[in-house]
């Protein structure tokens, strides 16, 4: 099984911060364009991490420079630095969707950035029992998200 998500974007409004009036007029827009990241401080996952390497060629394809103001390994890190003020972030949707009720939000990005999650099993071994019912309660779960990135 595999589950395909589009990225989405998230966003901090602090007003404390540089750079807050341009988040705020990202605020009223629905969705979000790479270019609207131009020039703006910048929340990054690690060099190595595959979904940081798509969006850094996307946004090199497209000429368009960020201020990268901290790079961190982990995309709950990230939400956790932009909802702090210190810029805007691109982040996987289950993790955006996990912070959008703490002072973060979030719009959806003008294009996507594929994001997979896989149930692996055993070729050769007899299925547990268990494994049937927590397979089924992942699609449901999964039903749930897509119809709160929608």
């Amino acid at each position: 099984m595999v589950c395909r998500c589009r990225i989405r974007r998230a966003l901090s409004p602090s007003s404390k911060t540089s750079g807050a009036r341009s988040r705020l007029l990202l605020l009223a827009k629905r969705v979000i364009d790479l270019s609207d990241f131009a020039h703006q401080a910048f929340i990054s996952l690690g060099s190595n991490d595959p979904y940081r390497i798509q969006m850094d060629d996307a946004f090199a394809r497209l000429g368009i420079a960020r201020r990268l103001v901290v790079e961190t390994p982990s995309a709950v890190s990230v939400c956790s630095l932009v909802r702090k003020g210190l810029g805007l972030a691109i982040v996987n949707p289950l993790t955006a969707l996990e912070f959008a009720d703490h002072n973060l939000h979030i719009r959806p990005l003008s294009v996507s950035f594929p994001f997979r999650v896989s149930l692996i099993r055993p070729e050769h071994r007899p299925s547990n029992p268990l494994v049937a019912a927590f397979t089924t309660s992942l699609h449901a779960e999964i039903a749930i998200l897509r119809r709160g990135l929608n």
